[in-house]
């Protein structure tokens, strides 16, 4: 968090004074009725802060959705000191999907930042931390994925409930002659 509030500041003090302004001057019987010289801002500036404005608001909801994920954290605590299983069930739910939201959050903030976050040194393939989202689009799928995962049938799987016809093999066959052929000594 705190890298990420230093990069924020020093994006600002990146261009404190316009260079050149992209659109035309007041007029002169514009700046006579303003009391205030006029704001020159370039088309630059104004791309830099809605950038700003954006990251900030990102930065918010990741700081929100931490808190969500701390929240549901102890909510559980004390559920498993209660001993309610189906409210423990729920607020573990609760806890794993606010995790994968702060997780979520957390990458599209370093994608927007641009990889100006130093990462731990951790195991790493490739340059990048393992298991590291590279780009939006890796992300989105990842996304999508995790939605519909739940809901995608496993390939292959019986139900429990479906009956099953057991048939022997014919190795099993012949196993259970040969046992049943036998004499056993008491």
């Amino acid at each position: 968090t705190l890298q990420i509030s230093t990069w924020i500041s020093q994006l600002l003090r990146l261009f404190p004074r316009p260079i050149k302004p992209s659109f035309p001057y007041l007029e002169p019987t514009q700046m006579k009725t303003s009391s205030r010289p006029p704001l020159l801002i370039s088309r630059h500036h104004l791309l830099l802060h809605i950038h700003l404005l954006r990251l900030t608001k990102l930065y918010n909801l990741h700081k929100k959705s931490l808190a969500a994920e701390r929240a549901a954290r102890h909510a559980e605590a004390q559920l498993i000191d209660a001993g309610s299983i189906s409210l423990r069930a729920e607020a573990t739910r609760e806890k794993k999907k606010n995790k994968q939201t702060s997780k979520e959050v957390g990458a599209l903030l370093r994608l927007k930042l641009g990889d100006q976050i130093a990462y731990p040194s951790s195991a790493s393939v490739d340059g990048h931390p393992k298991g590291l989202i590279g780009s939006m689009s890796q992300l989105v799928a990842r996304m999508m994925f995790r939605r519909h995962e739940k809901f995608r049938p496993l390939a292959n799987r019986k139900s429990a409930f479906t009956s099953h016809d057991y048939t022997r093999s014919m190795t099993e066959n012949v196993f259970i002659r040969s046992i049943s052929s036998m004499t056993w000594l008491g």
